[in-house]
């Protein structure tokens, strides 16, 4: 069976505000249909434009509402080291479970600078680190043999949300981590060959909106199921993350300098994703 991590959108009120009440009640939706453990203030949460009392408000109040029931995880990378160690202790003294630490965007670090700075994080304390790797958005890709020499040496380093699906470089990994460190695609129209070549599950962005289909397909994978979220994913527009998934759940109000969907898209959007 694999796992499904929902990453967490910030709703916020139409003066730009935190939304806590909303955000509460996503707690309690994604709880009931049997998620397996959120994160909160990643990118799909729009974590980077968010205030260092606005993290901690989102997290204490996940953390309260979750009462231990899953893990929560706390998205505390950054393009700074001093600043990523200084929230892997925040996140440690707020209650996460866990931290998520992509890479640095950027600055451009080589493969010794990555090595380094998430060497420093990993000494911080012994919260456990999932690492991210999203090229796409950091510019940065971690390398294969980073990766394994981290998972090596450091037992507080846990897993790895991957979003470079290079077949070569999956399976290098699969084979070569050790048995305890987890993979999470992150993507969710990747799942299903995911979880086949020994992935463990998604941390998602659709199951803000659909919680138990995503916990129904990492349970039983099938291309019924695997179809439908392919097909979710195709009615997305092309805008970056989080602005399809927000939309689709009614929720119109972004952090600059991300902009919510003309009026005519909208609707069309909200269209299509009724039919699932």
């Amino acid at each position: 069976m694999g796992l499904v991590y929902t990453a967490l959108v910030t709703p916020f009120k139409s003066d730009g505000s935190l939304d806590v009440q909303a955000f509460e009640q996503q707690i309690d939706t994604q709880l009931q249909a049997g998620i397996h453990g959120l994160v909160v203030c990643g990118s799909t949460g729009e974590g980077i434009t968010l205030s260092d009392a606005e993290k901690e408000t989102l997290l204490k109040t996940a953390v309260q509402r979750v009462q231990s029931r899953v893990p929560v995880l706390m998205g505390a990378g950054h393009a700074s080291t001093q600043i990523a160690c200084l929230w892997q202790q925040k996140a440690q003294d707020l209650g996460a479970s866990h931290t998520l630490h992509v890479t640095p965007w950027y600055n451009k670090p080589t493969s010794e600078g990555l090595l380094a700075h998430y060497e420093a994080i990993a000494q911080v304390n012994n919260l456990p680190i999932i690492l991210y790797n999203v090229p796409s958005r950091t510019n940065c890709n971690l390398p294969v043999d980073v990766i394994l020499q981290l998972a090596k040496e450091f037992k507080s380093i846990r897993g790895l949300k991957e979003c470079n699906f290079d077949p070569f470089r999956l399976y290098t990994l699969f084979a070569q981590a050790p048995a305890d460190f987890q993979f999470f695609s992150g993507e969710d129209a990747f799942v299903v060959p995911w979880l086949s070549m020994g992935g463990h599950g998604v941390i998602s962005v659709w199951s803000n909106l659909v919680p138990k289909l995503l916990v129904e397909l990492v349970s039983k994978p099938t291309h019924k199921l695997a179809t439908q979220i392919a097909l979710l994913s195709a009615v997305w527009p092309s805008r970056p993350n989080p602005i399809p998934i927000k939309t689709a759940m009614g929720l119109d109000n972004f952090r600059l300098p991300l902009l919510a969907l003309p009026p005519k898209e909208r609707e069309e959007l909200r269209a299509k994703v009724k039919q699932f």
